[in-house]
């Protein structure tokens, strides 16, 4: 009888194997991870920036001009916002009142359409808030 001194080339290639496919797995995992954890602080942030805007606006309405600018950088990302003025119209219909808000072109506006998109270079996604703001001071 042959006696077992060691292992045999396919027996060494074979761990081989499954050792290399449990690091790529690894590797992987890691991989997929950062970008989730890179994708949920840039989340976070765009949050706190669209916050902080709408609610600085909202603080300040007489300052609408000043405070929605068509772009702006700020701690890297590219904020814009639109401002669209809107009218209030209120109807009886009979079963009560309705209220329809109208944007574009209106006279003196009651409130404002205000849309802050804000988006990270080299990301592919943008954050978008639509939100209403009363006209006046």
């Amino acid at each position: 009888m042959r006696s077992n001194q060691g292992m045999t080339l396919l027996e060494v290639l074979i761990a081989l194997f499954v050792f290399t496919i449990a690091v790529l797995a690894t590797i992987e995992l890691q991989r997929t991870s950062l970008q989730t954890t890179y994708g949920a602080r840039v989340t976070k942030a765009a949050t706190a920036i669209i916050r902080d805007k709408i609610e600085r606006i909202r603080a300040q309405p007489g300052q609408l001009d000043n405070l929605c600018k068509d772009s702006e950088q700020i701690n890297g990302f590219d904020v814009s916002c639109a401002k669209t003025p809107c009218a209030i119209k209120v109807e009886d219909n009979g079963n009560g009142n309705v209220t329809t808000v109208t944007c574009g072109n209106v006279g003196i506006p009651d409130l404002y359409k205000i849309q802050i998109s804000v988006k990270k270079g080299g990301l592919k996604k943008s954050f978008d808030v639509i939100t209403y703001v009363k006209a006046g001071n």
